[in-house]
């Protein structure tokens, strides 16, 4: 493996998102992780959202085309927010993501992605904790997902 990673003095990175799907455990409900905003937010997340899932694999391909059949109402896609706004917990039934976004403030830039990785891994063991005394079972991780999100003005861009 390469031990050097490149450095870029400012890069078009916004936002960066690193998680991992897995097989959802029947047995978690909707108030069991609700429950872990107590966890979060004594690491400053101190905002909680609620927004649809991520689609599946399969899904995915039938959202293209504006169909999808639900038999029950879905499980909710929780965001857990720092209050500095550059960390977002996702979790959903089946998905566990953080991203990193930019604010808008100027001097905000990319910090890097070890230093998101990083965060990534503290936040992944709390959730791995808080699952194994939920959960009968081991997390049974399906996919892994890294994300980068940049911004290219039209300006930079050549015919």
């Amino acid at each position: 493996l390469m031990s050097y990673s490149p450095a870029f003095s400012n890069p078009p990175v916004d936002e960066v998102a690193i998680g991992f799907g897995f097989h959802a455990p029947s047995e978690i409900t909707v108030l069991d992780v609700a429950g872990l905003r107590d966890n979060f937010r004594a690491l400053g997340f101190t905002q909680m959202q609620l927004h649809q899932p991520f689609p599946g694999r399969t899904s995915r391909v039938l959202q293209n085309i504006n169909f999808q059949i639900k038999m029950v109402p879905g499980f909710p896609r929780f965001w857990f927010i720092h209050e500095s706004n550059e960390y977002i917990v996702q979790i959903q039934q089946d998905k566990f993501v953080v991203n990193w976004r930019k604010s808008d403030n100027p001097d905000n830039k990319y910090i890097g992605f070890n230093q998101i990785q990083r965060k990534f891994w503290e936040l992944v063991s709390i959730f791995q904790e808080w699952y194994s005394q939920h959960s009968k079972n081991s997390m049974n991780i399906k996919e892994l997902e890294l994300t980068y999100y940049n911004s290219i003005p039209l300006s930079d861009m050549t015919a």
